[in-house]
Formats: structure tokens, C-alpha cells, sequence
């Protein structure tokens, strides 16, 4: 719990933090030359593995979690982070497919597979596949996330009913409140 509430998953569990590293980690390793490094070492590809896993998760915590995050943030923000970093996924597979040169092509040589001989055209296919398919998952989670929303406005419309029921209503009173006050002062 006191790593949940600490000022360092605060940081890294706020929207925008996260949807940068979210999105702008495949640009950042893949279009630098770092992804050539990576996979030179056993360890550094690991590495690789492990921050896209753990962003992503936490991405994907503040949009469909179950676990609340330190900060909540509302339905519509939650889909506002899913449409803003989906063209930015679709733009990745664009850009793979019109790149000219291949990434990592020293590391992809020297295993020299015998099925990889046009290296630059497998890049570009594996462009299309993931500008073809890589919405889909997002497309998945926006359905979810609508998913919960209901849930929640049921839940929270059945919660309201049941307090109007007991003869409770808190913005009622507020309201009545403020027209009480309106009116002494008038006179």
C-alpha cells in the first residue's frame, strides 16, 4: 500500500506520463538505434521486454483497471487516453512500412536465417501487420471501458435511487438551501 501511495507512482500513474511513455517508448527505442543495441544483448532485450510490459500495464491500469490508481480519473478522460494514443499506435506500423532502411539490420545479418533474405521487406510486412492489427486490442479495450461506464452509472443511478427512497438528496437540500439564502437575503 505504501508503494501505491507514494509520490513515485503518483508520477508515473498520471495520465500524461504515462500515455508519453505508453506511446512514445516504440519511437523513442525503435527509431534511435537503440533497438539495434538492445538486441545485441541477451539482458538489454530482456530489459526491452520488461519496460513495454510495464507500461503498458500501467497505461492500461488507468484506463480499465480494477485496482483504483492514486489518482481516478473519469470515463470520458479514460477515453480520451484511449483515442489520443491510438493513431500514434497506427502511425508506428505506417512509418515501419515506408521506412528504407531496416532496424537493427547489423544484428539481423549476422544470424543470417536462411528464410530472412529480403530483410527490408519483411520489416515492411511486418509493418503492415502491425498498422493492420494493432488496433484491434485498442478497439477491445474502448469496448470494455464503454463496458464499465454503464456499469458504473447503473450502479451509481440504483445508489441515488435507493437514498431518494429514504428521503435523502443531498443536492436537493443544497439547492433549497441556496434559494433560502437568495431569499433572506431580499429581504
Amino acid at each position: 500500500m505504501a508503494l501505491l501511495h507514494s509520490r513515485f507512482t503518483r508520477l508515473v500513474a498520471h495520465p500524461l506520463p504515462a500515455s508519453v511513455v505508453f506511446v512514445g517508448s516504440y519511437y523513442a527505442l525503435y527509431f534511435s538505434g537503440l533497438f539495434g543495441e538492445a538486441m545485441r544483448y541477451h539482458w538489454a532485450h530482456q530489459l526491452m521486454n520488461l519496460h513495454f510490459l510495464v507500461s503498458g500495464y500501467v497505461f492500461f491500469w488507468l484506463v480499465i483497471g480494477v485496482d483504483r490508481p492514486p489518482r481516478s480519473l473519469p470515463h470520458l478522460a479514460r477515453l480520451g487516453m484511449m483515442f489520443a494514443v491510438m493513431p500514434f499506435h497506427a502511425f508506428f506500423g505506417v512509418i515501419l512500412m515506408n521506412k528504407q532502411t531496416v532496424l537493427a539490420e547489423t544484428f539481423y545479418r549476422y544470424l543470417s536465417l536462411p528464410w530472412m533474405s529480403d530483410l527490408l521487406s519483411d520489416q515492411r510486412l511486418g509493418g503492415g501487420i502491425a498498422w493492420a492489427t494493432g488496433e484491434i486490442p485498442m478497439i477491445v479495450v474502448v469496448v470494455a471501458l464503454l463496458v464499465q461506464w454503464g456499469r458504473h452509472d447503473d450502479l451509481e443511478a440504483a445508489r441515488l435511487d435507493r437514498r431518494f427512497d429514504r428521503g435523502e438528496d443531498d443536492d436537493f437540500a443544497a439547492y433549497n438551501a441556496m434559494l433560502a439564502n437568495l431569499a433572506a437575503r431580499r429581504h
